[in-house]
């Protein structure tokens, strides 16, 4: 069906029109997938929403959100650690090399809650400090860095 003129340029027309991100967790037949090279960002979230995951040896998972100053995205702070167990999920040398302090206290408490909740309410909670984090001054420094091809410089957090 063809959009009207209001539809077009108009995001949340187009955001309505798309399945959520989470469709592949409602679908009832076993999903694969098979991953020969990198997997990051979205793409390693659909590849968390699979049932099971076949990699080559090579294969990498990575995430980038906090190395541009947002949190976990789509509920991979309910997912990840159910897959790997937290300290895996919560990788101390990547994320204390990389990472914005203030993206790694959020993604710590998500985690935190995460596991006493349940994975609607994670998707839910994710969504809110996603667009909280879009305002933070480690997201702009993020992606500046990013297209400036250097590492970020994150400010500390602040003393409680």
């Amino acid at each position: 069906m063809p959009r009207t003129s209001q539809q077009i340029g108009n995001p949340d027309a187009v955001l309505a029109e798309r399945p959520p991100r989470t469709y592949p967790l409602t679908i009832r037949k076993p999903m694969i997938a098979a991953i020969n090279g990198a997997v990051a960002g979205l793409g390693l979230i659909e590849a968390l929403y699979c049932d099971i995951r076949m990699a080559v040896p090579a294969a990498k998972f990575t995430t980038a959100f906090a190395r541009r100053g947002l949190i976990a995205e789509y509920g991979i702070a309910w997912l990840l650690p159910r897959l790997v167990g937290p300290s895996k999920a919560m990788d101390a040398t990547e994320l204390a090399t990389f990472c914005s302090p203030t993206s790694m206290s959020v993604i710590k408490q998500q985690v935190q809650q995460a596991l006493d909740s349940d994975f609607t309410a994670a998707v839910a909670h994710a969504d809110a400090l996603m667009l909280e984090s879009f305002e933070h001054p480690d997201a702009v420094e993020g992606v500046q860095s990013y297209l400036q091809r250097r590492s970020p410089l994150f400010a500390g957090l602040e003393a409680k």
